[in-house]
């Protein structure tokens, strides 16, 4: 009941914010600050629900408390810790790329209505710190108070550059005493040398092999679910000889819209579920380890999915939707018994 009430009234005090500032970013910005301020007030009372222990799920040697994780799309460390009190087993941050970015012009996120069903469609253009800049920003943060894996998406215009960025956060965050990983974002439409590598398999797996010859760190590949289903199962069967890498298998999915600035941008949210779904039963019988991301909300989905041979699944839309679904979630997958036959 606590959860359903926390849920109605978050859900109404977005709408109303959205209503105000009649720009979803300035909202969301807005929501930040405010999330920012109360965290520390009533982190117990709103924020903190605990995991059932037989939701854990491991991704080699990593363990994660629940098999739902935060998709690459955040770099707040504050509203990061929250989801992760709210019941995501663990998470990545946004993809950063070498320098920093501002990004696209505005508008470049709105919310989009598809069949009845919410999503969001992001042209953002990857702002960030860059790498110096996100490294500054975690040496400020307590990350060891953090006991979940905590993954850092990768991008580049340059194999060179991936390379160079892998190595740099992999530096710092093994002298940290923290459980992460890494994930090697080329699906972004952001970063055109990642879609170089999407053309030319050959240039990825290069680069797989050239980072894996000086570190063992767990490294993803993230792939597009516009690409078509044979460039799919050939890029997976050259992620599976690289040793302890895994494939992000979801990402937005490029859709034209005149309300955004630059004319379209990738959609994400209930939309592109079926097509999650569909890649999962296509990718695992590969046998390389999936995180499905695209379209998750409820615990049907996420049931499919990790009966479908994810081994974990990325969450994103809902959490700026309604993250009091995670906790709703997790108790369901427990309640119906879904994972017992993976545990």
């Amino acid at each position: 009941m606590q959860t359903a009430c926390l849920s109605f009234l978050y859900r109404h005090i977005r709408h109303f914010v959205i209503t105000q500032t009649k720009d979803l970013e300035n909202a969301i910005e807005v929501g930040d600050k405010w999330l920012h301020r109360l965290y520390p007030i009533f982190k117990y009372i709103a924020f903190h629900f605990k995991i059932p222990p037989s939701l854990e799920t491991k991704l080699y040697d990593l363990t994660f408390s629940s098999p739902l994780t935060i998709a690459s799309f955040k770099d707040d460390w504050t509203v990061f810790r929250i989801w992760l009190d709210m019941g995501m087993g663990g998470g990545t941050f946004k993809t950063i790329m070498s320098h920093p970015r501002n990004g696209n012009q505005k508008p470049r996120i709105i919310e989009t209505n598809i069949d009845g069903k919410k999503g969001l469609i992001n042209a953002m253009g990857l702002p960030g710190k860059g790498v110096s800049g996100l490294i500054d920003y975690l040496q400020k943060q307590d990350l060891t108070t953090i006991k979940k894996p905590i993954g850092f998406s990768v991008g580049g215009n340059s194999t060179t550059e991936y390379l160079q960025n892998l190595n740099r956060l992999d530096a710092f965050l093994a002298k940290k005493n923290i459980s992460y990983y890494l994930e090697i974002n080329i699906s972004c439409p952001n970063t055109p040398y990642g879609q170089d590598m999407i053309k030319h398999p050959n240039l990825l797996e290069k680069l797989l092999e050239d980072f894996r010859r000086t570190s063992q760190t767990i490294l993803g590949v993230k792939l597009s679910p516009d690409q078509n289903n044979e460039d799919l199962l050939e890029f997976a069967t050259l992620i599976k000889e690289i040793p302890r890498t895994y494939i992000n298998i979801g990402n937005t999915s490029y859709i034209k819209s005149t309300e955004l600035f630059i004319g379209g941008g990738g959609l994400s949210g209930p939309a592109l579920f079926p097509r999650t779904l569909e890649i999962t039963q296509l990718l695992s019988p590969i046998g390389v380890p999936l995180i499905a991301t695209g379209g998750i909300s409820s615990a049907k989905e996420v049931t499919q999915l990790l009966e479908s041979g994810a081994t974990l699944v990325g969450i994103a839309t809902q959490l700026v939707l309604d993250p009091y679904q995670i906790p709703i979630i997790n108790k369901k997958l427990v309640k119906h018994g879904h994972l017992e036959k993976r545990n």
